[in-house]
């Protein structure tokens, strides 16, 4: 429902993960919300290649690959992430936190 809502309110829905590209391809071929295909009903897909480190000399350093938010608003604005990770977030003020998902229940 929050992610039609989003979508209805006219906002940008991404899915983002620190999977490979070539993984988020195979799942989200596979991956439906009842009956639609999720690339109906996102945006689009980051990957594990556009997790971000920055260095003591650009800021505050980042040691461990992160989710720089900047790159869907450059403002912050207009831009949140719903993530169960808040360590992986370089904006933490933009960040909505959530249990963990576990799948493997619902695949057996």
């Amino acid at each position: 429902r929050a992610l039609l809502r989003v979508r209805e309110l006219g906002g940008l829905v991404m899915i983002f993960t620190a999977r490979s590209d070539d993984v988020m391809e195979v799942v989200a071929k596979n991956w439906r919300l009842g009956e639609t295909p999720i690339q109906q009903l996102v945006d689009g897909f980051f990957t594990k290649s556009h997790l971000v480190l920055q260095e003591k000399s650009d800021g505050e350093p980042v040691l461990v690959p992160a989710k720089d938010l900047r790159m869907l608003d450059e403002s912050l604005e207009r831009v949140i992430i719903v993530d169960d990770n808040p360590k992986r977030i370089l904006q933490p003020h933009r960040h909505r936190l959530i249990k963990k998902f576990h799948a493997d229940p619902y695949l057996e």
